[in-house]
């Protein structure tokens, strides 16, 4: 008899840095102050891949650490498209779950 095991519980992912997960990539972070506040966001731009539809991804709050904090909640995890509309820029990346340190400010 053929005995097949499988490890099904889950796994936790080791936390990566905002600042080495952008430095890795090619990524810089736009910081934006408006009227209501901050807003953050990928350069290059970058959308989030929901099954076969693309959604815009960024960050709000007061302040710039709080728009920070709510980039990173918004796209760990999450599979993130740069240049999606060019057949040949067009890169997708699994972005593992991340943390920010404000000591990189």
């Amino acid at each position: 008899m053929k005995i097949v095991r499988k490890d099904v519980r889950s796994k936790k992912a080791k936390k990566v840095g905002l600042d080495e997960f952008a430095t890795k990539n090619g990524l810089a972070l736009e910081i934006t102050r408006g009227d209501t506040g901050y807003s953050c966001s990928f350069i290059p731009f970058a959308e989030i891949k929901a099954g076969s539809i693309l959604i815009t991804v960024n960050g709000y709050g007061d302040t710039e650490l709080a728009a920070i904090k709510d980039f990173i909640q918004n796209v760990s995890g999450q599979v993130i498209v740069l240049d999606a509309y060019d057949k040949k820029k067009r890169r997708e990346i699994q972005v593992p779950e991340l943390f920010y340190d404000m000591e990189v400010i």
